[in-house]
């Protein structure tokens, strides 16, 4: 950047138009991108000799004509050879030439070329009004299209970092009041007001996208805009309707031009969009449909132009929404390999356009899928390793721009995700600061527009997990406060929206993590209240919808919740009606649908309910016969997802209640040979877990369980050395030293009957 005599001295000279021209065509974001693109080695020759030259001009070795012909040289050669590019920096050449066609306006270019962006635009900005001021009100026209290739230089400066939304809005909303007949400019000024989360105005910009479409692709472009408005709403009839509109104005237009790649793009676009949508409706089956079948479409056009960073872009989106279509069907493996692909293609687009804030925006957006995904197999340390980095490009673009909701939402959601692996790792503390931390970013973005209920959503679902970890940590009031707050936002969304069993259930998850909070409180008949009236609900969804799978599994979740409290009240036999019911309808989903991993888990909750149950009534042979069953069906789901961390936990869990059933029906040897099995997992969980401390406690806690029976091959000792020996790996708690004491203490009682 210029010193302010410089900048004085090229004021004082005449500019000349053809050589700013010249700078700025060879210094846009758009050349830059396309060089990368390239592997012409001649014109990494002549990029050399460029800047040689520039060099001996500003030396005053050379004359500036030198340097200008070079310029307009290599972006022709480089035009020649890159269509896209071609086709780019037409559209930016016709701005730049129309700015410089004035003595002023060549004079603002040239600081503009010189890095003094900020500045350039406000010396256009005061020409215009000057230019506007002395002319007619019929010259509106006219002066609205030099406000829109300004506009085009502002959103150029903003993707650079120099400048927010905000004043890129208010550009183009000036323009629109100018000439409010160009469609792409209401385009525009309808995804910039979504970035900033005013989502009505940007409702009202979408439909008037609508209105003033001069052709069929113009509409359904703004009917593309006026969906993803209605989706971030939570309107997911209205943005089906506008993406299944558009998708059959694009498939016809696709199929009278069957060589227009533009087209097929559309019909690309269009099915990524219903996609999102059908994956919102838990219709897994007919977005990843549509998913797979965009991703073969961008795959064929990423072939057919590799250099094309856009095209390699779209196959990354399209990964990225099969992975998530993947990852909710359990195919951990399959999700993780597009996502790690996925990563590979956005650092190559990150490395050639490094400073375009919507490129880093993918970086961060891919790093918190692959995390999330791996932080599902278990590998902490890598999605932490992910999730940092996200961190720190989410930091960078909300702190560059702080006026965008998107910026402030995408924080809050890497912020969550942080939040969740450390909380995976035993780092409690660290957890609840990340969610507190992502509570306030998500506040900031709800706050700029009340319809914006996807911050309003994201914002209560956060306070609820943050009531987990605070509960994790013993804080019942706290969680109780995050659990109420979330319980409140939660229920104000779903009133909005009746029709949403979606919003209904985030409510009743919710209160059932606040009843869980008030046993804990020894409030049982509160609790009790709270579970009875979601089983309530349950009952009445699942009459009004017999086939609903997901109101069966609420039901059986609100049936063991109901049984659970009613035993801790001591209503045995009350309970275990619950239970049975449970078990009845747990059992009928899995036989429906053998295949589902969820269903048979499902089902394992409800044998162990109940068998424990069968347990405190005395009736042992009745839980042996559920816990094995439970066990039988787990050891499977372990066997059938090796890789899932969730099956392994359960499998470990499940050991452990047959042991202790074992135990008290004087088998030794059957409690030894399952706590072992128990311990083996929770060591593996430990190796793919370091630093974790919850790993550590676990892995404890099963040397415990078999040093307590004599002659298991595990002492007291034995647990005492292997704490002693974390102790310098992992932070353990207080509570965790306190047991350790207790350990030892165990550990020096003399061995009865010599056992070891």
């Amino acid at each position: 950047m210029l010193s302010a005599l410089a900048f004085q001295a090229r004021a004082a000279a005449v500019v000349d138009p053809h050589a700013e021209i010249a700078a700025a065509l060879f210094a846009a974001s758009a050349t830059q991108a396309a060089e990368q693109r390239s592997a012409d080695a001649a014109l990494r020759v002549e990029r050399l000799e460029i800047d040689k030259l520039t060099t001996q001009v500003r030396a005053g070795a050379v004359q500036r004509a030198a340097l200008v012909a070079a310029q307009d040289h290599y972006v022709a050669a480089l035009a020649a050879k890159d269509q896209a590019y071609s086709v780019e920096i037409s559209v930016f050449r016709g701005a730049v030439t129309d700015i410089a066609s004035t003595p002023d306006g060549a004079a603002a270019l040239a600081r503009f070329n010189d890095g003094d962006e900020v500045g350039a635009l406000s010396i256009l900005d005061r020409l215009r009004a000057a230019r506007d001021a002395a002319r007619q009100k019929a010259e509106d026209v006219q002066s609205a299209a030099e406000g829109r290739r300004i506009a085009e230089l502002a959103m150029e400066a903003r993707d650079r970092g120099k400048i927010d939304t905000t004043a890129v809005i208010g550009r183009y909303e000036e323009v629109t009041k100018l000439d409010p007949s160009d469609n792409w400019d209401w385009v525009e000024l309808t995804r910039l007001y979504g970035d900033a989360g005013r989502l009505g105005d940007a409702a009202r910009a979408a439909h008037q996208a609508i209105a003033t479409a001069a052709n069929n692709r113009d509409r359904a472009v703004g009917l593309e805009e006026e969906g993803d408005i209605f989706v971030t709403q939570g309107d997911l009839t209205g943005a089906l309707r506008d993406y299944q509109t558009s998708l059959a104005i694009d498939t016809a237009s696709a199929a009278a031009n069957p060589a227009s790649e533009m087209a097929q793009d559309d019909v690309e676009i269009d099915l990524d969009r219903m996609g999102n949508v059908l994956a919102e409706q838990g219709d897994m089956a007919g977005a990843g449909k549509d998913f797979e079948t965009a991703l073969a479409a961008a795959r064929r056009f990423a072939a057919a132009d590799p250099s094309s960073i856009d095209r390699q872009s779209s196959v990354s989106v399209n990964l990225i929404k099969l992975a998530d279509v993947q990852k909710a069907q359990g195919d951990l493996a399959a999700a993780r390999a597009n996502l790690e692909e996925n990563v590979g293609i956005v650092r190559k687009v990150a490395a050639a356009d490094p400073q375009s804030a919507r490129v880093r925006r993918n970086l961060l957006v891919s790093l918190n899928k692959l995390g999330l995904v791996l932080s599902l197999q278990s590998q902490l340390a890598e999605a932490r390793k992910d999730y940092d980095e996200a961190l720190g490009v989410a930091q960078a673009i909300a702190a560059a721009d702080l006026n965008s909701a998107r910026a402030q939402i995408d924080l809050a959601t890497t912020l969550q995700y942080l939040g969740g692996v450390q909380a995976s790792e035993g780092d409690l503390a660290g957890a609840r600061k990340s969610l507190e931390d992502s509570a306030v970013a998500y506040r900031k973005a709800a706050a700029v527009d009340p319809s914006f209920v996807e911050a309003q959503l994201d914002l209560s679902l956060g306070l609820v997990r943050l009531g987990q970890v605070v509960l994790q940590q013993g804080d019942l009031a706290g969680a109780r406060a995050n659990f109420e707050a979330g319980i409140a936002g939660l229920t104000k969304i779903a009133a909005a929206d009746p029709s949403s069993a979606k919003d209904r259930r985030n409510v009743s998850a919710a209160r059932q993590q606040l009843a869980d909070v008030m046993v804990q409180e020894g409030d049982l008949s509160g609790a009790r209240k709270i579970y009875e009236s979601i089983l309530a609900a349950s009952r009445l969804a699942l009459a009004a919808d017999t086939a609903s799978t997901e109101a069966q599994r609420d039901l059986t979740v609100d049936l063991n919740k109901v049984g659970g409290v009613l035993q801790r009240q001591g209503d045995l036999a009350g309970a275990k009606a619950d239970f049975e019911e449970s078990v009845a309808v747990s059992r009928r989903m899995s036989q429906a649908d053998p295949t589902s991993a969820l269903a048979k888990s499902d089902l394992t909750y409800a044998l162990i309910a109940h068998g424990a149950d069968a347990q405190a009534l005395g009736d042992l042979d009745t839980a042996q016969k559920d816990f094995s069953e439970a066990l039988e069906i787990r050891r499977g789901l372990a066997a059938a997802d090796p890789d899932s961390a969730d099956a392994k936990r359960e499998l470990e869990s499940c050991l452990d209640t047959t042991a202790e059933l074992l135990v008290a029906r004087g088998d030794s040897v059957g409690a030894e040979k399952d706590y072992a099995a128990a311990l083996a997992i929770a060591r593996q969980a430990a190796t793919q877990q370091p630093g974790s401390v919850d790993a550590v406690r676990d892995v404890a806690d099963q040397m415990a369980r078999l040093a307590a029976i004599p002659g298991a091959g595990v002492a007291w000792a034995d647990v005492v050395a292997y704490l002693e020996g974390e102790k310098a790996k992992v932070a353990l708690t207080a509570g965790d030293l306190k047991q350790l004491a207790v350990y030892r203490s165990r550990a020096a009682q003399p061995v009865a009957g010599g056992a070891k």
